[in-house]
């Protein structure tokens, strides 16, 4: 398929769990978008292949900075579209990217009707003017409009959820990393700070208010040390020397709209000068 659209494939455990699924989705109004991503129906195989989405820039420069954005799952409308967080509702995640100081200059892929294909085309190029290399993947690839719709889509099929879905894709994901050798990564959900790293479960309503405590301190006085220290845990280090960073959830991307940038920018470039700082 090429650019960020990829095929990728559930191998169900068995032909009972497969048929299960097949039917839920070929038969449940709410699963739709969802079975029009699926490419391959394999009855013999019990297996199915879908759609979904993933950024490699092709342009590698030894003196950027290689950053992965981690999201939880695609939505089916973006895959179909053809580029992360371009459906209705997730569209602005954009602006408050661009808007990041070290992005500025891409802000104008925003300007024109084709914006999903010039942004598309120029974060697989990787030929745009930043300190940093874009790297974009979900967790887990297979897409849906919620998280919960994926859980109860498969809970016709538990051993394989358990099987492909959640094993197969964080497997995946250190791969990934090995492979193209990203040592940073933003996270954009909780959860996946509490997988990859270790940590404590702990409430993203909490961990927000906190970051947007430390930004507002920020703003009164310039300097970052208070959203530091309220960001405490949130940053980790683990043994594979790949550092974690989180940033706030893309559905608090819009929150502030009384700042010069929203928390969410904020949130970003605080990560993104960490990261030069500690080259």
């Amino acid at each position: 398929m090429g650019g960020i659209v990829k095929e990728e494939s559930v191998h169900f455990v068995s032909k009972k769990e497969y048929e299960r699924f097949k039917n839920r989705l070929q038969n449940n109004q709410k699963y739709e978008s969802i079975g029009q991503i699926i490419t391959v129906y394999d009855d013999e195989s019990y297996q199915i292949k879908y759609k979904t989405e993933e950024i490699i820039p092709e342009a590698v420069n030894p003196d950027r900075k290689k950053v992965l954005l981690l999201f939880k799952n695609p939505h089916p409308d973006s895959v179909h579209a053809g580029l992360y967080l371009s459906e209705k509702y997730s569209k602005t995640f954009w602006n408050r990217f661009f808007e990041v100081k070290y992005n500025a200059e891409l802000m104008p892929l925003l300007q024109k009707d084709s914006w999903i294909k010039d942004v598309a085309n120029t974060l697989t190029s990787g030929n745009y003017n930043s300190q940093f290399l874009y790297y974009f993947k979900c967790l887990y690839p297979f897409p849906s409009k919620q998280f919960n719709d994926l859980i109860n889509l498969f809970s016709s099929a538990p051993n394989t959820y358990r099987q492909e879905i959640e094993e197969r894709s964080i497997a995946d994901f250190w791969e990934f990393l090995e492979k193209h050798e990203v040592t940073n990564v933003i996270v954009f959900f909780i959860d996946g700070m509490r997988i990859l790293t270790d940590t404590p479960s702990i409430s993203s309503n909490n961990v927000i208010k906190g970051i947007k405590e430390g930004i507002d301190k920020y703003i009164c006085d310039g300097s970052t040390n208070h959203f530091w220290q309220l960001y405490k845990g949130l940053k980790v280090k683990t043994p594979e020397e790949i550092t974690f960073y989180f940033n706030m959830n893309t559905r608090t991307k819009n929150h502030g709209s009384h700042l010069a940038k929203r928390y969410f920018t904020y949130n970003l470039e605080f990560i993104l000068q960490d990261i030069l700082d500690e080259q």
